[in-house]
């Protein structure tokens, strides 16, 4: 399978770059920085990784796969995340679960092409456990969620670039001059205090809203 450009331009400087006397990594231990690069954010030195893997003809199990995916995805390399993807095609490593995971996770910076022609190559990624019919079913219910996440993601972060926050608030769409602290859960995040449009707010904030944290602007 041809590699991609996002990712065979890393791979191929890696190899310009390697000396005759670098240490060689045990591919464990590379499978292990690429499933850590979800929470480290190092998804260079995962793909990186990743090359290594490849030219020794060691595969990526569906975990790590799942994982380095979210990775780029969240580090805004979604080229270099369907590349992957594409990449992983002949065996189909991720599971239904782990294809599901990667979708509920699609970054809110992603346009809806981008977002459907990931995943499309997620899917393209998976085995089904019935089939093709799953497949086919799968992709058009999650392409389109993703596409309508895309959509609406895009047109309130236009909203919030162009409108004042107490506006947003009212429509329930915001609450701003709030402060962030640490859940008791680890990478659960609480918010206190903020206005959240008072006795005017037309709807609130609801359990399954997508949500972003973006810093007020010096000018709000």
């Amino acid at each position: 399978v041809a590699k991609g450009a996002a990712l065979r331009h890393h791979h191929e400087r890696r190899k310009k770059q390697k000396g005759p006397r670098q240490q060689e990594k045990s591919s464990a231990s590379l499978v292990k920085l690429i499933r850590g690069s979800e929470a480290t954010g190092n998804v260079g030195a995962a793909i990186e990784a990743y090359g290594a893997l490849r030219d020794r003809g060691v595969p990526l199990d569906g975990l790590t796969a799942h994982k380095f995916a979210t990775a780029l995805v969240t580090a805004g390399r979604p080229r270099a995340a369907i590349d992957l993807l594409r990449d992983l095609a002949d065996r189909r490593p991720l599971s239904e679960a782990e294809c599901g995971a990667c979708v509920k996770n699609v970054s809110q910076a992603l346009t809806e092409a981008l977002a459907a022609e990931y995943v499309d190559a997620l899917v393209g990624a998976t085995t089904f456990s019935d089939g093709e019919g799953a497949a086919t079913f799968f992709r058009l219910q999650a392409r389109w969620s993703a596409m309508i996440l895309a959509s609406e993601a895009c047109q309130a972060h236009a909203d919030v670039d162009s409108r004042p926050p107490s506006t947003l608030a009212r429509q329930g769409r915001c609450v701003h001059d709030c402060a962030l602290e640490p859940g008791e859960k680890k990478g659960e995040i609480v918010v206190r205090g903020g206005d959240a449009g008072g006795g005017d707010v037309r709807r609130t904030l609801a359990p399954g809203d997508t949500l972003a944290l973006r810093l007020a602007r010096a000018d709000d």
